[in-house]
């Protein structure tokens, strides 16, 4: 039996913004961060996505969680699968970040283009 890819759900904001640290006068080097932020909202859930433009292929989902403030995330939606579905449209690379952050991996990879799963 076929499973069916649940359909995209498209984010209600996208924002392409550059932070820019100058650098000081001690001596240390500025730095520069150009994004992608996605705003995704349905079924009383928001998730959030981020991909810094110098990788592309990559991005960062956080949540769904709990609309509008919630920071618990909440899991196996129907919603979850559809913004997941919208992000694989269109990245190599779909990472959360780990909550056991301490491990050294930062980020856990939930799915990469060519790993079998739709």
């Amino acid at each position: 039996m076929a499973t069916h890819a649940p359909p995209p759900i498209a984010p209600v904001e996208i924002i392409h913004s550059v932070d820019v640290i100058p650098a000081d006068d001690r001596g240390n080097h500025g730095e520069s961060y150009n994004y992608l932020d996605y705003l995704f909202v349905g079924d009383g859930l928001t998730a959030r996505a981020r991909s810094y433009l110098d990788t592309i292929e990559t991005v960062v989902l956080h949540g769904p969680a709990r609309a509008p403030n919630g920071v618990e995330r909440v899991v196996g939606t129907a919603f979850e699968e559809g913004v997941l579905a919208y992000l694989k449209l269109r990245y190599r690379r779909i990472e959360r970040l780990n909550p056991a952050i301490r491990t050294g991996r930062p980020y856990d990879i939930v799915w990469q283009e060519g790993d079998g799963a739709a």
